[in-house]
């Protein structure tokens, strides 16, 4: 088990499949830099002729046909945006409905950026209508435009450059090393120059935005702890550097839009329904704070290899005469007492509903997405602290979180909302699987059996998210090679 969740970390971090760019000026379905609409920012004559033609014939001045710009919009109102609020997307939306550009402009590389985070969730079938052979190929192109943009220094404001930063960390596999861990690296690094990571009174500049700075801040915490959990590492941001006061309802962006500003996306929950929009923003709320849990177990987990703990001690308040030992103690009761009490004030709206209640037929897709993968990551946290000790109580610990993710994993493909999973979703249904494998090893027959029912419900669905998260599949198809070599007759 531990040989399997260290490749876990490695293969998140360094197994990529090769991927050869496409000359993006030969994109499929794309409109011109010519034809750009009217809402595309006017390109700064600080670029120069010379790399104004060069972005031209690399394709990063190209926007894709309009039918494949709504179906990624709408993606990402609804599967990008309510975790990572970075934007006043009434204002956004309100600006990329007029074609004439009347009600305000977009930054090209914010857009291309939005639309980049998009290609992760959205329909195959609306790539595989605009040209595209696959989500690989479409994923890497959309990046390559916003990457080439940001290389050139096409936006002058820190605040729309780390926006479409924050968005770039979707990337997870990369054959250049840039990946999610490096971009939210570049994007904290831009904050922090900013200044970003505290509180500042309100009317703080004639530009500043106390709600959109506080929201995009969080978005970096957040994306970082998701990160670092991921490929089981250190968050980058410091406790010392970050000071800024945990987010509320009040800071998010909710409200009606106009008729107008609906008819690009009609089908849109997010952007036609108040009350989703409430429910989403109480979710990320619930989201910030499990990330300070995050933190804690992480650096938990990094002492684990330095603490020689006896098999046997119990996880409550230590007094241990050895200092070291009750010190590590101390910290993992801290993370216990820390994850209980943000699952116990949880609002209603995050809570998880009982299985015995079923699924609510009339709560919107949306949110029970949202909060599912909230709940994914909690026992992910769960798994995570447990696997980091050695005491004899933490196993069933595990496998209880473990076949809560199962659970929830299976009630998202019973509902068809596994294309929108994202990669940290994906993450914990690969650590449910390797504690579901160390348990068929050590288990009874009989309770074998019932594992096994566990595994290969989270095979089927590893097997649904082989085209989202393809980063995934190789340390997928090790865990089950060392399931067959153990599997029962």
């Amino acid at each position: 088990m531990e040989v399997l969740l260290d490749y876990l970390e490695e293969d998140s971090r360094n197994v990529f499949i090769d991927l050869t760019p496409q000359s993006l000026s030969s994109s499929p379905e794309t409109c011109l830099a010519s034809d750009l609409p009217g809402f595309v920012r006017p390109i700064s004559t600080a670029i120069g002729e010379d790399r104004y033609e060069q972005l031209l014939l690399q394709g990063a001045l190209t926007l894709p046909s309009f039918p494949l710009q709504q179906a990624l919009l709408q993606t990402f109102f609804e599967c990008v945006l309510p975790t990572m609020p970075i934007i006043n997307w009434q204002t956004f939306i309100n600006s990329v409905s007029n074609k004439e550009g009347s009600q305000g402009k977009v930054s090209l590389l914010l857009f291309q950026a939005i639309m980049f985070s998009a290609t992760t969730f959205v329909d195959l079938d609306d790539l595989q209508k605009a040209g595209y052979s696959s989500r690989e190929e479409a994923h890497e192109a959309f990046f390559q435009r916003a990457h080439l943009l940001y290389q050139s220094h096409y936006e002058s404001d820190p605040l729309t450059t780390l926006q479409a930063l924050l968005l770039m960390t979707h990337r997870a596999k990369a054959t250049d090393g840039k990946d999610s861990r490096y971009w939210i690296e570049v994007a904290i690094s831009l904050a922090l120059m900013m200044g970003l990571f505290r509180d500042l009174p309100t009317g703080y500049g004639r530009h500043y935005n106390q709600k959109l700075h506080r929201r995009v801040a969080w978005t970096c915490y957040m994306a970082d702890s998701l990160i670092a959990l991921r490929l089981r590492c250190l968050p980058l941001i410091r406790s010392v550097d970050f000071n800024v006061s945990l987010l509320t309802e009040d800071d998010f962006d909710v409200g009606h839009i106009s008729m107008d500003s609906q008819l690009l996306l009609p089908w849109c929950t997010f952007i036609r329904c108040v009350q989703v929009q409430k429910y989403l923003a109480d979710i990320c709320v619930s989201q910030t704070q499990l990330c300070l849990c995050i933190r804690r177990v992480l650096n938990v987990q990094a002492r684990r290899n330095s603490a020689e703990i006896s098999s046997d001690a119990i996880a409550t308040p230590p007094e241990s005469p050895n200092k070291h030992h009750s010190d590590y103690l101390s910290s993992i009761w801290m993370c216990q007492k820390a994850l209980t009490d943000w699952e116990y004030s949880l609002s209603p709206i995050s809570q998880r509903p009982p299985t015995v209640f079923g699924i609510d037929s009339h709560e919107s897709p949306l949110v029970t997405l949202h909060r599912n993968v909230l709940h994914m990551i909690y026992q992910g946290v769960v798994c995570v602290l447990y696997q980091s000790q050695i005491f004899q109580s933490s196993t069933s610990r595990m496998q209880h979180a473990a076949r809560q993710i199962t659970e929830i994993a299976t009630e998202l493909d019973d509902m068809n909302l596994l294309h929108s999973l994202p990669i940290i979703g994906s993450t914990t249904i690969l650590i449910a699987m390797i504690i579901h494998l160390a348990e068929v090893q050590a288990s009874s027959p009989v309770k074998q059996r019932v594992t096994m029912t566990d595994i290969e419900s989270c095979i089927e669905v590893m097997k649904r998210l082989q085209d989202v998260h393809s980063s995934m599949n190789t340390v997928t198809h090790l865990i089950l090679a060392a399931l067959k070599k153990c599997s029962p007759e």
